[in-house]
This record gives structure tokens, sequence and C-alpha cells, in this order.
């Protein structure tokens, strides 16, 4: 890879409009939860994926849960 770092694609994002950007301690602690959130939804797979059944329209529980596995989840 040209950055010597392993090969890897983004498959999420977070944008932060201007006006957000200028609040720093907004942004630290939006950046804290997401690092949390992502740790603990590897941690927990089975109650990360009833959440996202629970709060994300079309979302199986079941096949989220499995997609887990397979998928480098991490802030």
């Amino acid at each position: 890879m040209a950055t010597g770092g392993s090969p890897r694609f983004p498959n999420a994002g977070v944008v932060a409009l201007p006006n957000v950007l200028k609040q720093p301690k907004l942004v630290n602690a939006f950046l804290k939860a997401y690092d949390a959130g992502v740790k603990w939804s590897v941690k927990n797979p089975k109650e990360a994926a009833l959440l996202a059944a629970n709060h994300v329209k079309g979302v199986n529980a079941a096949a989220f849960e499995r997609a887990l596995k397979y998928t480098i989840f991490e802030y």
C-alpha cells in the first residue's frame, strides 16, 4: 500500500459541520464515546446486534451479529 500500512477500505464515516468543529470539547466527547461504542460492540456482538435491530429499521440482529465476526470494526 502506498502509505506503508496494510490495505484497508473504510466502510463508514462521520461528518462534522463547520459549526461543530468550532466546539472542540463536543468533538472530543463524541470521539471518546464513538471509540467506546465500537469497542463495546466488538466485545458484545449479541447485545450490539439487538440494539441495532431495535433502533435501525431493516437490521436483522442475527445477520448483524454474524457480520461482526468477519468485520474489522475499529475506530
